[in-house]
């Protein structure tokens, strides 16, 4: 049976608004669907920012913070610096996700670095006072010998003497375990050369020389325990900040990859409207 001309123009008219309210339909999903993609990304991205952002500013203030912990010359002082680098540590700690395992890893590290670096200071710390006596003793001993050496008969001996006085001088001086190696084998070199003293107080004077620089106590192990402690402080104050900038170049990284993510979304969503736009044209 064939359709009259207004029956067919009302099944023509009712397919176009069907087509209509599909083609609207579909647009409005896909504008819909994208907006609450950015949103979302949008939001996440926020946050990710925010945390990188905390997270750089803590490692700023980590780093900052180490090393003025080996300049404090208070044992509490320093216990509370230490307690605030650690705390520090443990609030960027708080703000990983369990996927920045490397990350944590690397927290952890610094937070024994601290410790490490405290422990070394403090033992330095310990040190010194016993150091400072023994430079002091050597210091006047050095001036003694030298005005003895010009006027004492055997004045070669008082000049061996005074050397050997210059060298604990120079260890007590010295900045650097090689430094103070080279004083102590000049000073071993010294005594050693010392044979047939035949003046009495030569002998008493390079007796104390002896007692001072020697032995567990003596100048020379003091001070290679203090600057060996000093080796062990600069270490680990290293490390932390290797691990600070590990932590900031992270955070550049999660910054880097939000940007990445807003501007591949902001392509799609445009490729989404411009899509919508030329299906409502057609």
């Amino acid at each position: 049976m064939r359709l009259s001309i207004r029956a067919r123009l009302l099944v023509a008219l009712v397919a176009l608004a069907t087509a209509t309210l599909v083609v609207g339909g579909a647009s409005w999903f896909t504008l819909s669907q994208s907006t609450s993609r950015l949103d979302r990304l949008h939001d996440d991205t926020l946050r990710k920012v925010d945390d990188a952002l905390i997270l750089s500013r803590r490692a700023s203030d980590l780093a900052t913070r180490a090393p003025y912990l080996l300049t404090i010359q208070s044992p509490f002082r320093m216990a509370q610096d230490a307690d605030g680098a650690r705390g520090l540590i443990a609030g960027i700690a708080e703000r990983l996700s369990a996927a920045e395992a490397d990350l944590a890893a690397t927290l952890r590290e610094m937070d024994e670095s601290v410790r490490d670096m405290v422990d070394a200071a403090a033992a330095r710390d310990a040190l010194e006072d016993k150091i400072l006596r023994r430079n002091g003793q050597a210091a006047a001993i050095e001036r003694a010998l030298f005005a003895r050496s010009d006027a004492a008969a055997g004045g070669r001996d008082w000049l061996s003497l005074q050397r050997i006085s210059s060298a604990l001088v120079g260890a007590g001086r010295a900045d650097s375990l090689v430094s103070a190696g080279e004083f102590h084998r000049d000073y071993f070199r010294r005594v050693q050369a010392m044979t047939d003293i035949s003046d009495p107080d030569v002998r008493i004077e390079l007796e104390r020389l002896r007692e001072l620089a020697e032995g567990p106590d003596g100048l020379f192990e003091l001070r290679r325990l203090e600057l060996a402690r000093k080796v062990a402080a600069e270490a680990a104050l290293a490390r932390i900040r290797r691990g600070a900038e590990a932590i900031s170049e992270h955070a550049a990284q999660v910054t880097a990859r939000a940007q990445s993510d807003i501007a591949a979304e902001r392509d799609r969503t445009l490729a989404s409207i411009a899509f919508a736009r030329g299906v409502r044209q057609e």
